[in-house]
């Protein structure tokens, strides 16, 4: 599992809290974000000063994990409980690199296949700087490319 982590927006010398807290713990969580958990998740991005808990801030409440210490977002529907294995500096941001050792999946989410429900996880990405709402799910080969 990776995340990258760039510098306060403003320019201060210390990471972000982010980055701090997976160096001193060695773990971390990764939380799907769902369309309805967007403003909560904009929220907790912003650059509260040091020590602030994002978790109240954003209105969000910490669930414990199972096999790490550090809490997930208890209203996302998946979350992956990671130890880190390492930290890349790239240019002014860090490749955070870990290993998956739970993944928590809301029960609802369970298809009769065994695969997760994509259109009811209503995930949410980011590209460049900009989010996108999956809307379009397939299967590949595509027949027809136009």
């Amino acid at each position: 599992m990776c995340v990258s982590v760039g510098e306060r927006p403003s320019g201060e010398p210390f990471p972000k809290d982010t980055l701090r807290n997976v160096e001193e713990t060695g773990e971390f969580v990764v939380n799907v974000v769902s369309l309805a958990l967007s403003n909560a998740m904009h929220e907790s991005s912003k650059a509260h000063p040091p020590r602030t808990d994002e978790f109240e801030a954003a209105g969000l409440t910490a669930a414990p994990c199972e096999a790490v210490e550090v809490p997930r977002v208890g209203e996302a529907a998946v979350s992956m409980e990671c130890t880190l294995d390492r930290v890349l500096p790239i240019g002014t941001d860090n490749l955070v690199l870990g290993r998956m050792v739970r993944f928590h999946i809301r029960d609802d989410l369970y298809e009769d296949t065994g695969r997760i429900d994509v259109a009811g996880l209503d995930p949410l990405g980011r590209l460049a700087g900009n989010y996108t709402k999956v809307e379009t799910i397939f299967d590949l080969p595509l027949e027809d490319l136009r």
